[in-house]
């Protein structure tokens, strides 16, 4: 109702509302905030390691569309990747782990077993 007044009628809502419309105006305002106005500065705020692994990870994810049938391995040697990516930054293994869920059906596809470590 305090919407209404203030936004359809323009009309002030009765005084004794007057507290109540701060607090509607307030939701409304909360409403029309972007989201991600919210998450402004993020990259700034993480850790340099962080930077990297989100660079890696988007890269690897771009490049997996145009080439799916990359390896990890070739994922990780690719000379988009060695020039933008950080991918040397990363052993095999870690680099592995940090792409696996943006990898191609083909990258994730079984090939030679790992090692058993028993």
């Amino acid at each position: 109702m305090i919407i209404w007044c203030d936004k359809v009628a323009l009309l002030d809502p009765p005084p004794c509302w007057s507290h109540k419309k701060l607090a509607a105006i307030d939701h409304v305002n909360s409403e029309s905030v972007d989201p991600d106005d919210e998450n402004n500065n993020w990259y700034e705020k993480i850790t340099e390691r962080r930077r990297q692994q989100v660079v890696c990870i988007e890269l690897a994810k771009q490049l997996w569309i145009i080439y799916p049938n990359l390896s990890y391995e070739e994922m990780q040697n690719h000379p988009i990747m060695q020039q933008l990516g950080y991918s040397s930054t990363f052993s095999s293994k870690s680099f592995r782990k940090l792409v696996r869920d943006v990898a191609s059906e083909s990258a994730q596809s079984p090939g030679a077993p790992t090692k058993s470590k028993e």
